[in-house]
């Protein structure tokens, strides 16, 4: 008799899981259709929100990177080299460029140093770490070829030898969008 107690609670037990999950789950399941929709409708707009801002990169966000120049000219300035700066999402506007030779004192719109690359809104500081025989370095516009400016993109570090042989320059870089 006990024995027969035992089975009808277990029964019951189980049938009563089984009407709550059909009832519980049925209206959740019945939502996700397939991966192609959770991540088309669910994850992909708000992983997109997140991390790729449609139009521009948001007030007071800070970008950082490196750049390297390396080249090997026969005399001084018989060649230019460059290396792109890319911020890899769009500024609201250009910012002002800054080169910070290695060993100067930083401008007012760069607080930061090389090891710590900091920027104050709307500006880009570039601070070189590396002078190997390098003369003439500067910040060009990728999109207009102008020197002394950046673009809402990016910019380059334009770099010659200083004489004969081999030179380089290379540092870190900050940029804060306005």
């Amino acid at each position: 008799m006990l024995k027969e107690r035992r089975w009808k609670v277990v029964a019951l037990l189980a049938t009563g899981m089984a009407i709550g999950v059909v009832l519980a789950g049925t209206p959740a399941g019945a939502h996700v259709a397939s991966w192609t929709h959770n991540w088309n409708t669910h994850i992909k707009p708000r992983a997109d929100a997140r991390y790729l801002p449609g139009g521009d990169l948001p007030s007071g966000r800070t970008i950082r990177g490196t750049y390297r120049v390396t080249g090997n000219d026969q005399g001084a300035g018989n060649g230019l080299t460059t290396s792109a700066i890319s911020f890899g999402w769009r500024l609201s506007s250009a910012p002002t460029e800054h080169f910070i030779p290695a060993g100067t004192p930083p401008p007012a719109g760069c607080p930061g140093t090389a090891t710590n690359p900091q920027a104050v809104s709307g500006h880009l500081c570039v601070d070189e770490v590396t002078d190997i025989n390098a003369a003439g370095q500067l910040i060009a516009n990728p999109v207009n070829n102008v020197g002394n400016q950046a673009s809402r993109y990016g910019a380059f570090v334009l770099a010659q030898s200083a004489a004969d042989g081999v030179f380089a320059t290379g540092g870190t870089w900050a940029v804060r969008s306005p």
